[in-house]
């Protein structure tokens, strides 16, 4: 259960930004299209750190680094929510994608590492939906919301969601 939250948490804030488009290029001054891009900013690294943070994972443990990359999405969420400059969202969705792209490989592992293999497959499946409903879920709350709490409260509430997901795997892996 801890597991996909943690999945939920990490992929939750990925699609929140595709409803919030329209709003940050009016609010930050910029072209859609340059602010579009954010959704790859996020993307890329996620994709990218996936064979970086295995290795790291196998030799530093998974439970801690699953734990430190939720730590740095909660941190990079947060300044989200703070700051009024396109470009420093752009590093700070390029970090969020990155620690991100942490938590789901390292869960997978870590299910395979401790589940015994009769229960494995029902485990895992119970994880991918976590995982799936994190992705759809964000985008949804956040085309709801935004009209409510606006963009950066949209990134608040990612960061709050990164925040109990981090806690959790903090209270559980200790």
């Amino acid at each position: 259960m801890i597991l996909a939250f943690a999945g939920f948490a990490s992929t939750f804030a990925g699609r929140s930004i595709e409803p919030l488009v329209g709003v940050l290029a009016r609010d930050l001054r910029s072209d859609p299209h340059t602010v579009a891009l954010l959704s790859t900013a996020f993307a890329l690294p996620y994709a990218l750190i996936q064979p970086i943070l295995g290795p790291v994972g196998d030799a530093l443990g998974k439970e801690r680094i699953i734990a430190i990359c939720l730590a740095i999405l909660t941190l990079a969420l947060a300044c989200c929510a703070l700051t009024t400059s396109l470009d420093t969202l752009f590093v700070l969705r390029m970090i969020a994608g990155g620690s991100a792209g942490g938590v789901v490989p390292l869960a997978l592992a870590l299910m395979g590492d401790r589940i015994p293999i009769e229960r494995r497959q029902v485990a895992i499946g119970r994880f991918l939906v976590a995982v799936i409903l994190g992705q759809l879920s964000g985008s949804t709350f956040a085309g709801l919301i935004e009209g409510a709490i606006g963009w950066a409260g949209v990134f608040a509430i990612t960061a709050a969601v990164a925040a109990l997901g981090c806690g959790a795997a903090l209270l559980w892996f200790d």
